[in-house]
């Protein structure tokens, strides 16, 4: 899912040439070349028709989310529409499916906004905004689902993502660049966990083919 995304311009191509059948699945047409077909669902949310997307399905990536935003914009409740019951009923539909494997991108915002030592996925979640409680609550019906329904439910919880085109504050900071800004990042002391596109893509594959990471929760970057 969220074929049209930054992170699925990474990951769909590296499936391919592993020679895995791609279905992309976005709100809109896709076009990205060389996936198997692309479904076009519309607004992901609890009542998305997925028929055409999941018959012969055997692993589900779940990228489509809500993020990015801020202001009004950030309303809580449409980070639950989207991220918690878009992504739970596309988890059931799924399970109704026979699907054996559903990836879950989620974010180590989870985790919280800051610590003094890395985070870990032992570590007791700590949200602080709306997006990361829409992740750590979809991750949790998720979780109950797969022991319910017997379907392998695999979470990832990135950091910001870097890579061509990224959106969100990476992409502002291009942008910035771009424009000759002069930025003032030498009076700033803080530090910033980074992920590559690729890298992260290779993780999302590895989360895919191995059998051990079922039922796990895993840190990248």
């Amino acid at each position: 899912t969220g074929s049209s995304g930054s992170i699925a311009r990474g990951v769909m191509p590296a499936l391919v040439d592993r020679g895995y059948e791609v279905v992309s699945v976005g709100r809109k047409a896709s076009g990205q070349g060389a996936v198997s077909r692309h479904v076009q669902v519309g607004d992901i949310n609890g009542n998305t028709v997925w028929r055409e997307a999941l018959p012969g399905v055997d692993v589900v990536v779940h990228l489509a989310g809500r993020a990015h935003v801020t202001g009004q914009a950030a309303d809580p409740t449409h980070f639950t529409d989207i991220n918690v019951e878009g992504t739970l009923h596309l988890a059931r539909r799924a399970a109704a499916a026979k699907v054996r494997r559903f990836v879950f991108i989620s974010s180590i915002g989870v985790n919280g906004n800051a610590s003094a030592s890395p985070f870990k996925e032992t570590d007791l979640p700590r949200p602080m905004e709306a997006y990361a409680v829409s992740k750590l609550r979809a991750e949790q019906g998720l979780f109950e689902l797969g022991r319910s329904a017997g379907m392998e439910v695999v979470v990832i919880r990135p950091p910001l993502v870097y890579g061509p085109a990224a959106p969100g504050n990476f992409g502002a900071l291009m942008g910035a660049l771009r424009k000759g800004v002069p930025l003032p990042l030498g009076a700033v002391h803080n530090r910033r966990t980074l992920i590559g596109r690729a890298n992260l893509a290779v993780l999302i594959c590895r989360c895919i083919e191995h059998p051990a990471p079922a039922n796990q929760v895993f840190r990248a970057g």
